[in-house]
């Protein structure tokens, strides 16, 4: 059983946590840095108890109250500021966890103001990528965006825990403006064949065809399309000219369904937004031999 030591969670003090184990001192260790992080997850009500007790054994951690699993806390919080000291028992192992706050604030709010400039350079390039007609990367800096977004969010959740926080911590995007400019020009797109498809296939393979996409301007080059049935079955982008062939192998045959599924190679959110989710489908025929035995 190990006595901890909690101090209030708020800059400019020095966060103490101390654990022992009867595995090892890395154990030990490990288990003073989780108990520092959980008491900046979930603050164990910081400024109200002064000591909670933890016992460690065969690994387990068994606390006075409900935490997050203890590896999942270490992963999940920024312990930047954090240093961990063993100490020299009679039996099994220890070590005392200290983090000081001050470095903690500061590591997260330059993590936030990092998450602020990627977020911006991701805008700025997302717009410029509608620009040049090259939907599949702008869709790919907005869903990074995104991302980046849910992370800052985590990361100022952190940081209001034991930091005032003003208007300078107000997340700055314009992310759902882009999205709805990429969907606009995302729905003006069509995915047709250059010519009436009319196959019969006698094996599980396809002769070549192309097929078009254009939106509201004209053919759009380097866009990228997939081929589907139950399975992809091939991806292919777009030349200049807007046109991208396709010779299948391994489709249908014994079985159906005879047909081929074409649509940009997107997210299922956004193919459903754009109305682009199965743009073309591509209907053939099967001739099967049979042998009569008499």
């Amino acid at each position: 059983c190990a006595c901890v030591a909690v101090a209030p969670a708020v800059a400019g003090k020095i966060l103490p946590y101390t654990a022992t184990s009867t595995v090892s001192q890395e154990e030990a260790n490990n288990s003073a840095m989780a108990g520092v992080a959980k008491q900046i997850k979930s603050q164990v009500s910081a400024t109200q108890t002064l000591t909670k007790y933890e016992d460690i054994n065969d690994g387990k951690s068994i606390l006075g109250e409900t935490y997050r699993a203890k590896s999942n806390v270490k992963s999940n919080v920024v312990l930047k500021g954090v240093k961990v000291v063993p100490i020299k028992v009679d039996k099994g192992f220890k070590a005392t966890a200290t983090l000081d706050m001050d470095e903690f604030t500061a590591s997260l709010q330059f993590r936030l103001k990092t998450l602020q400039q990627d977020i911006t350079k991701l805008e700025k390039s997302a717009r410029k990528a509608i620009d040049n007609r090259t939907y599949a990367n702008a869709a790919s800096d907005l869903e990074t965006a995104e991302d980046k977004v849910n992370e800052y969010n985590f990361y100022l959740q952190q940081l209001a825990d034991v930091y005032p926080l003003n208007d300078s911590h107000r997340l700055q995007h314009a992310l759902p403006e882009i999205e709805k400019l990429l969907v606009e020009r995302l729905s003006s797109i069509t995915i047709t064949t250059t010519t009436e498809p009319n196959f019969e296939l006698a094996k599980a393979e396809m002769p070549s065809w192309n097929v078009i996409v254009k939106d509201s301007i004209g053919p759009v080059p380097n866009f990228p399309i997939i081929a589907r049935q139950s399975k992809t079955l091939a991806e292919r982008r777009t030349q200049k000219n807007g046109i991208a062939t396709f010779k299948l192998r391994n489709v249908n045959f014994d079985k159906g369904p005879y047909v081929i599924t074409v649509e940009p190679n997107l997210s299922l959110e956004l193919l459903k937004k754009t109305g682009l989710r199965n743009a073309l489908e591509v209907p053939y025929r099967v001739k099967i031999s049979r042998c009569e035995i008499k």
